[in-house]
């Protein structure tokens, strides 16, 4: 049986242990390089002086080690106050360091519906989602690039306890976002640790639903209690079960881990990450 793809989040690899200095993107993926990775999720720097140049040059290098940039991931304003408009300039320019990285898929929160001292209802979160992101989908496509919706969880952000606030929490919005969008480029990142913490133990029923939409993953695992970003196996989640939708759906894309939490000090960050590896390897083996 064929085996789908490993990839990584390259920008993890930046951070470092018992300091605010961080790596070079460039020493990250050499790292992630060094541990058997072909294919990154990656993040670029953009707005700042001469970054799409600094885009290109990172595609260059990419070509230069046999990797692949194989998705991004769009800012996300929930925790902020950013203006609307100003946001999406920042979204933007992320799709359009996707493209000159050569990336595929650009994956977005459609969550940017703020319903304020209204109730909550999915039918003004999925219009206001299809007004904002409209010009972004539209952008992304003329560029190539894939939007990849993900999946969300209700983390229970400035509201009152049994009250949701956030689109794409559910499948069915999840559903109902991508028929937004026909005609363009678009398709889901799964993120399995939110679906565990959204959904716990029929997470894998949810992703069925919308395994043939799939472009894209985010590899990690919880405990339900949090979003921990997990290794696979550290959490629980019935990793046989979420490997047996994708064979069964004909998933073509990446398994790529999203770490995000926990530092590690430089002697150990190569053995680690190869250790990352091999445990998205076991993905592979798991039936």
């Amino acid at each position: 049986m064929e085996k789908f793809p490993l990839a990584i989040n390259a920008n993890y690899a930046c951070h470092k242990y018992g300091t605010t200095e961080k790596r070079t993107l460039s020493e990250a993926v050499k790292l992630c390089r060094d541990a058997g990775f072909r294919y990154l999720d990656i993040n670029p720097v953009t707005g700042t002086a001469g970054w799409e140049d600094d885009c290109r040059r990172l595609r260059e290098e990419l070509d230069s080690l046999g990797m692949t940039a194989e998705q991004t991931h769009a800012p996300f304003g929930r925790y902020g106050n950013a203006d609307p408009a100003e946001f999406a300039v920042l979204i933007k320019n992320m799709i359009t360091a996707t493209a000159l990285v050569g990336a595929k898929y650009c994956v977005i929160h459609a969550d940017e519906y703020k319903c304020g001292d209204k109730p909550y209802t999915s039918e003004d979160a999925v219009a206001y989602t299809k007004e904002y992101m409209t010009p972004l989908v539209d952008y992304a496509s003329s560029l190539g690039v894939t939007t990849a919706f993900e999946n969300l969880f209700e983390d229970g952000y400035k509201t009152r306890p049994g009250e949701r606030s956030r689109c794409c929490s559910t499948v069915d919005e999840l559903l109902a976002t991508l028929e937004l969008f026909n005609g363009y480029k678009v398709g889901v990142c799964w993120d399995f640790g939110h679906a565990h913490v959204a959904f716990g133990a029929n997470d894998f029923m949810e992703l069925a639903k919308v395994a043939d939409r799939l472009v894209c993953t985010h590899v990690h695992d919880n405990d339900r209690t949090k979003d921990q970003h997990l290794l696979p196996y550290l959490g629980n989640t019935d990793w046989t079960a979420q490997m047996k939708v994708l064979r069964d759906a004909d998933y073509t894309g990446k398994l790529s881990l999203e770490l995000v939490y926990g530092r590690y000090p430089d002697p150990l960050m190569p053995h680690f990450l190869a250790y990352a590896r091999r445990t998205a390897e076991t993905l592979n083996e798991d039936r």
